[in-house]
C-alpha cells in the first residue's frame, strides 16, 4: 500500500476488497488510491477519467505495480502527458483513447475494437462530471450532461468490456463514483 500521513476515506466496503481514497493534506488536490487486498499486478487495465484526480492517481498506482494501461478521457493532451509520465517513471506500456463517454455508440465501438486486439483484465470505471452549488441556482445546460456521462457512460463502458471478459472467463470491473460526480 501507499504510506502517507493522510485522511483515509473508505470508498467501497461491499466489495470483496477495500478501496480507499487517501487525500494528502500537505498537497492540494493530491489523491492516492489504495487497493489493500486486490491482486492487480502485471495486468492490462482500462482506467476511465484518467486525465486528472482519482483517475490519474489510480493510473499511477496501477503503473507502479507493473500493469499496462489503457487510459480513457476526453482530454487527449492531458492523457498524452500522463501516459508519457507513466511510461518514463514506471517503464510500462500505456495506450490512450481520447473519447467522450457521453457518445456511448462511439465509446462502445472504440473500446470493442481495442479489446479485440488487446484484451483487458480489469476496467476501473471512474469518469464523472459535476456541478457545484445549488441545483435551484444552476443552469439546466450545466446539469443536463451529468446523467449521460456519470451513469449512462459508465454503463456503456462496462457493457463494452463485459462480453470480452465473459468470453475469456476472467476480468474485473470496478466502478468509482462520488456524490459530486
Amino acid at each position: 500500500g501507499i504510506h502517507c500521513q493522510c485522511n483515509a476515506v473508505k470508498l467501497c466496503h461491499w466489495l470483496p476488497f477495500s478501496l480507499y481514497l487517501l487525500e494528502d493534506p500537505s498537497s492540494a488536490n493530491e489523491y492516492h488510491i489504495y487497493f489493500p487486498s486486490m491482486k492487480l499486478h502485471n495486468r492490462h487495465i482500462l482506467v476511465t477519467g484518467a486525465s486528472s484526480g482519482i483517475g490519474a492517481a489510480t493510473a499511477s498506482l496501477l503503473a507502479s505495480k507493473g500493469n499496462s494501461l489503457l487510459l480513457l478521457s476526453r482530454d487527449e493532451s492531458k492523457l498524452s502527458s500522463i501516459a508519457n509520465e507513466l511510461r518514463v517513471r514506471f517503464n510500462v506500456h500505456v495506450d490512450i483513447l481520447a473519447q467522450d463517454v457521453a457518445d456511448t455508440s462511439q465509446l462502445r465501438q472504440r473500446l470493442s475494437e481495442y479489446i479485440n486486439i488487446k484484451p483487458i483484465d480489469a476496467a476501473i470505471i471512474n469518469h464523472g462530471i459535476s456541478q457545484y452549488g445549488r441545483v435551484s441556482h444552476s443552469k439546466w445546460e450545466d446539469l443536463e450532461p451529468i446523467v449521460p456521462v456519470n451513469l449512462i457512460g459508465a454503463i456503456a463502458a462496462a457493457h463494452a468490456v463485459l462480453p470480452f471478459m465473459i468470453e475469456r472467463r476472467q476480468g474485473s470491473i470496478i466502478f468509482i463514483s462520488s456524490i459530486l460526480g
